[in-house]
């Protein structure tokens, strides 16, 4: 697999026939370049870092909600519908696939209505042969 050429492989390419070429502005203005690159990278670091910080309020309600009874999707949803952000179903099963991987959830297959549905509980509550894995 090639790897992805980016604006800054591109401003340092550029860079380099410049001074081959004895063109000191376009290897100023690339200098520039790609710094603003850096620092627009830095900052969506910055950004990144300060939502891990805050939190997930939504993840930490479902948390919350989680028994060592089994509840489907559809319940957690309902529990947690006071969180203040949107909260929907797709954001809901996100978050307990989340919980899931972090080892505080666990899931296992129940009937609901002659359907098959994914039930969550904390982890300790599910037997670890019956844990369903993705």
């Amino acid at each position: 697999m090639e790897k992805k050429v980016t604006k800054k492989d591109m401003f340092a390419e550029i860079i380099t026939l410049a001074r081959e070429n004895g063109r000191v502005d376009i290897e100023e203005f690339c200098e520039v370049q790609i710094e603003q690159l850096n620092r627009k990278a830095e900052k969506a670091k910055e950004r990144k870092a300060e939502k891990a910080a805050k939190g997930d309020a939504l993840k930490d309600a479902i948390a919350a909600v989680l028994t060592d009874d089994l509840q489907t999707a559809a319940d957690i949803t309902e529990k947690v519908m006071d969180v203040g952000e949107d909260v929907s179903r797709a954001k809901v099963v996100a978050r307990l696939t989340k919980l899931v991987k972090e080892g505080v959830a666990g899931k296992m297959q129940v009937k609901v209505d002659k359907k098959r549905v994914m039930a969550y509980a904390l982890a300790d509550a599910i037997p670890a042969d019956e844990d369903e894995d993705e």
